[in-house]
């Protein structure tokens, strides 16, 4: 999943090394998409799991968080980041969102971000998001 986003990021023309990711879900895949993601140059704004999400504009220390998960085996207390509730990390200001949590993650009932963004990068990335998670959902199908 991580590798189809990377692609697809290309194909769009977004610079992976501009790029803002909030990661749903710090298990199996989101861990591994975080750590995957932040190797290549992208930055991890916002994660979580089932105690919270924690985020942070200027970006998460993924290495950090991993040390924390194994040894709490949850994010909760992690000091990288600001804690918000899952449902404000959906509607955090990212240009990628990667729902990694167990079913359903996103719903019609899902938040979606209202508040204007401060950057124009960050208005006109608003629009990817959507398509990256489209174009992944399809490659996984």
């Amino acid at each position: 999943m991580t590798i189809c986003a990377l692609d697809q990021m290309k194909v769009m023309g977004m610079d992976i090394d501009d790029t803002s990711v909030a990661i749903q879900g710090f298990g199996n895949v989101g861990l591994y998409a975080a750590k995957l993601f932040a190797e290549r140059g992208c930055k991890i704004v916002g994660i979580s799991d089932v105690t919270g999400a924690y985020y942070n504009p200027k970006g998460l220390n993924v290495g950090d968080a991993i040390e924390h998960v194994a040894k709490h085996r949850n994010l909760e207390g992690f000091a990288g980041g600001e804690r918000i509730t899952n449902a404000e990390l959906l509607a955090a200001d990212c240009d990628v969102l990667v729902p990694a949590r167990s079913r359903r993650s996103l719903t019609p009932k899902t938040p979606r971000r209202s508040r204007p963004s401060s950057s124009s990068r960050a208005r006109t990335a608003r629009p990817h998001r959507k398509r990256i998670a489209s174009s992944a959902s399809a490659a996984s199908s």
